[in-house]
């Protein structure tokens, strides 16, 4: 589509596809209503350039392509120096044809005007209402974002905008500012997910309201999943070559981040992999999805024999040390391999007191209160 551009003049491409702004407003969510009102303006602005194929073309791939620049690279912007640094990047990286800087037009005017109306008055009393809805309607929404077949953030995004509009029923502009709302929802969700404080990994964001509460735990999961459902679905388009490129980068960054995540293999792969993903987030990342890599990495750690002579968490860590001395063993399956032994010490020391506990005659020994009653009299003596 974009080759066939080529051909219109620079300045006539740019102002007819500027000219979208309005309809783009108008039936952000809904592309249809978007390429109806879209085809008249291209053929007015565009002239001669454009026959009623081409302008329906037209319309179908800008839409396209703004959704999805705004989408990927702008609704994570949630204040204008952001959106700024992004658009600034954008130029000298995507804007490299007429029809491109269009888009990139389009879409970051799309995003400033979501920021001016979350920044005013109006657009923070409807967040506020919508926070309230949703704390009512909880079982509702969860409902409905659970559904959505095959999620994807767009998707999510669109399900949670349908919502919003119910909700703001009376809104003039509902649909733009029910799209609004669900991508600041979402990006707060993410954000949120990524946070790490003290070492711990998706902990909550500070900042995040009381009002915000419900919101995000109707949202984490529905959010979360989406995110990795994307991840997986880039993966599965990766080539061989681009497959194994991933996996070097994997590699790299698991020497990085596995001392900060390794204590947690052993309270199972998902809880385990949920923090490597954390870690290794944003999406849409250069190693999009992990799993492919982690679940060899996690089950060869898992079934090691590297620490069965080991009596004590002094004998593992001596033997850690040896063993990547020599380079022998991978060293991701080694820190993961020592990570089981000290969880296996732990838990047979807590097994341990639960016995001891379990078997120690406090009345007889100590002379504890076996009764209510006995209480009572021991201390009116």
């Amino acid at each position: 589509m974009e080759a066939a551009l080529v051909k219109t003049p620079r300045d006539t491409l740019v102002r007819t596809l500027r000219a979208l702004l309005e309809p783009l407003y108008e039936h952000w969510g809904d592309a249809a209503g978007f390429i109806r009102d879209a085809v008249p303006l291209i053929r007015e602005y565009g002239g001669q350039a454009f026959d009623e194929k081409a302008a329906r073309a037209t319309a179908e791939q800008t839409y396209q392509q703004v959704i999805r620049l705004r989408a990927l690279q702008f609704r994570p912007c949630q204040t204008r120096e952001a959106l700024e640094q992004v658009h600034e990047r954008l130029q000298k990286g995507y804007a490299t044809t007429p029809f491109r800087q269009g888009c990139l037009w389009l879409a970051h005017r799309l995003q400033d005007a979501v920021l001016r109306y979350l920044d005013s008055t109006e657009g923070q009393e409807a967040l506020d209402t919508v926070h309230t809805a949703v704390g009512k309607r909880r079982h509702e929404v969860s409902e409905l974002l659970h559904g959505v077949g095959n999620p994807t953030l767009d998707r999510i995004e669109a399900a949670l905008a349908s919502f919003i509009q119910d909700v703001l029923v009376d809104e003039a502009e509902g649909r733009f500012h029910a799209y609004a709302l669900a991508g600041h929802l979402i990006e707060r969700v993410r954000a949120s997910l990524r946070f790490r404080e003290d070492g711990e990994v998706g902990t909550t964001q500070p900042g995040v309201r009381s009002a915000e509460g419900p919101a995000f735990s109707v949202l984490t999961d529905p959010v979360y999943n989406a995110e990795l459902n994307e991840a997986r679905q880039r993966f599965g388009r990766l080539s061989d070559t681009e497959r194994n490129q991933r996996f070097e980068a994997f590699r790299k960054a698991m020497g990085r981040i596995l001392p900060r995540v390794s204590r947690l293999a052993p309270e199972g792969f998902e809880r385990f992999a949920r923090a490597v993903e954390t870690e290794m987030s944003p999406y849409p990342a250069p190693l999009e999805w992990v799993r492919t890599f982690l679940k060899p990495l996690y089950n060869n750690a898992a079934q090691s024999t590297l620490f069965a002579n080991c009596n004590t968490p002094k004998s593992v860590h001596q033997r850690f040390q040896k063993v990547a001395e020599e380079r022998s063993t991978n060293l991701l399956v080694l820190e993961l391999a020592r990570a089981f032994a000290m969880a296996a010490f732990q838990d047979a020391h807590a097994d341990r007191m639960r016995e001891f506990l379990t078997n120690l005659d406090l009345p007889g020994e100590f002379g504890f209160p076996t009764s209510l009653e006995e209480v009572r009299r021991q201390r009116a003596k």
